[in-house]
């Protein structure tokens, strides 16, 4: 079984910024991990 995240998480092979909502995984419109500070 996969593993709940409480924060968002990066998908490697998109380079973007991800979150998990009612089950479903929501793009957040960031690219790159250099935007780590600015997906909270």
């Amino acid at each position: 079984m996969a593993r709940a995240t409480q924060a968002p998480w990066l998908r490697k092979s998109k380079n973007c910024w991800y979150a998990t909502l009612s089950a479903r995984k929501v793009a957040l419109g960031l690219k790159g991990r250099d935007n780590r500070a600015a997906r909270t």
